[in-house]
């Protein structure tokens, strides 16, 4: 299957350092915004985003690797009527609409999108089916970090007069000790965000005003925010590492029953981009298959995702 990545930050230049991995996918074609670039990355084509819809019989699926605060909502539906698409957009409560958004235009267009595909929200979303299904009487909470979160510090940055951010998330541990003893939790009570901003001078009031009425982001978090320069943040994006983890607990008489899956990224823009990229491959299948409209990964059955190859193994 022949696929393009749209959008050519830190991830997208991860899914074309990642696609080797996957023997049965190429990627063609590179579509960017950004202007006095290379022609080609390991032989895909550099192109300009704007001549994206030229492309559309030979692309079997499109990789959007955009941010979820602006570009996807602005241009996710319309790739979804052009082209078959899997992108990582990452606002929890959003989804609902976002997913009526993309399931109108994927129809319109008879193509197939999986949305909101990466490792939380879409792999720990599938987690979470799991764990409602097989413990519907337990707790379950959700605990992201320690580590640098791509989609907030995208978030960040897309603020008028930002140079550059990053924001950490760091778990609350009173919190994550009474998930496990199969408690009720508070997301926002558990979790810390911590912003480093690079800005133009005299906007800090301003921008530290955006970024804690962010909803979706911070709005209702426990956030720091430190104002620095360009150099410091560059610095602080040199290890993009990142974690999370999913706990569900139930307390019985005889003692809780607790599970608890984790996840320890050394590079989080490499390993959502295995997510991205195997999502691609079931796009591209369950669309041969007549399927449209709009999915998440919870729809995708899981041998869609692997190779034929190891089918046997499972």
């Amino acid at each position: 299957m022949k696929i393009a990545v749209a959008g050519w930050g830190r991830l997208g230049k991860a899914i074309a350092d990642t696609v080797s991995l996957y023997p049965d996918i190429e990627l063609e074609y590179i579509f960017s915004r950004r202007e006095g670039i290379e022609k080609t990355y390991r032989g895909a084509k550099i192109l300009p985003f704007m001549n994206i819809e030229d492309y559309r019989e030979k692309v079997d699926c499109l990789i959007i690797s955009q941010g979820s605060a602006v570009d996807l909502p602005k241009n996710a539906p319309r790739l979804a009527s052009v082209f078959n698409t899997v992108d990582g957009y990452d606002m929890h409560s959003a989804i609902p609409g976002y997913h009526t958004q993309m399931d109108e235009a994927a129809r319109f267009g008879n193509k197939l999108s999986l949305i909101a595909s990466g490792w939380d929200p879409g792999f720990f979303s599938v987690i979470r089916v799991y764990l409602s299904a097989f413990m519907p009487d337990a707790e379950s909470a959700t605990f992201w970090g320690e580590g640098i979160s791509q989609g907030h510090s995208e978030a960040i940055r897309r603020i008028n007069g930002v140079i550059d951010a990053v924001q950490y998330t760091i778990p609350d541990e009173d919190e994550r000790e009474r998930a496990l003893r199969g408690e009720k939790t508070s997301p926002k009570l558990s979790h810390k965000r911590i912003c480093y901003v690079a800005a133009e001078q005299g906007n800090e009031p301003r921008i530290e005003a955006e970024i804690r009425n962010m909803d979706g982001y911070f709005k209702g978090y426990r956030t720091e925010i430190y104002f620095t320069d360009p150099e410091d943040v560059r610095s602080r994006t040199a290890s993009l590492f990142h974690g999370g983890e999913v706990i569900a607990a139930r307390a019985h008489e005889d003692g809780i029953t607790e599970v608890d899956l984790s996840l320890r990224l050394a590079s989080n823009p490499h390993f959502t981009a295995r997510i991205l990229l195997a999502s691609a491959r079931a796009v591209y299948r369950m669309h041969t298959e007549g399927r449209t409209g709009a999915v998440t990964l919870a729809d995708i059955p899981p041998k869609m995702l692997i190779s034929e190859s190891i089918y046997k193994y499972i």
